[in-house]
């Protein structure tokens, strides 16, 4: 394994070498979760969005990783912050999202129904607080759009390509 490039709450990324890293899930992450994640990575590259290509899962010392090619760059945050150009990162985002959303994936595993269950089981929340988050819940519409759920400007990474500037979204699509 080659040296530790970035780490998040599930995962670390390691350099495997010839432009590839592997994405090694924290011991004991569900190997459902990483198959899920592998398997939205392959729709996502089948769908022509720029992400990083998936190369296959892999096991070593009792963790599941996935081996995606590497995306040199830096964060969209980190750009905002070196240039402080915040509204062409926000155009740039904007438009991405966009090209996420046109596209419909109506096999895809309902959003709302995956927060109904996460809102039905924080024991935090008493009963009228529940009852509330579910009523917005269930005002929503209901749609078959493709949803990156945690789209931010640190989850993309802004890679030099050819000499100008090309975003990549992150690899972190579960």
């Amino acid at each position: 394994m080659g040296p530790l490039i970035g780490k998040g709450n599930t995962a670390e990324i390691f350099d495997i070498g010839d432009n590839k890293v592997v994405k090694l899930f924290k011991p004991g992450y569900p190997f459902g979760g990483v198959l899920k994640e592998y398997e939205n990575a392959r729709l996502l590259e089948s769908l022509g969005l720029p992400i990083a290509k998936s190369h296959g899962l892999i096991e070593t010392s009792n963790r599941h990783g996935i081996i995606y090619d590497r995306i040199r760059g830096e964060s969209m945050l980190e750009s905002v912050i070196e240039t402080g150009n915040w509204e062409k990162y926000a155009v740039d985002l904007a438009i991405l999202h966009k090209r996420i959303l046109s596209h419909q994936v109506p096999y895809a595993r309902s959003l709302k129904t995956r927060l109904r269950h996460n809102i039905d089981r924080v024991e935090a929340l008493g009963a009228r607080a529940k009852a509330a988050l579910l009523k917005v819940l269930d005002s929503l519409p209901c749609g078959n759009c493709l949803c990156r759920g945690d789209f931010h400007f640190d989850n993309i990474i802004v890679s030099q390509r050819e000499h100008k500037e090309s975003i990549s979204s992150s690899i972190t699509w579960s």
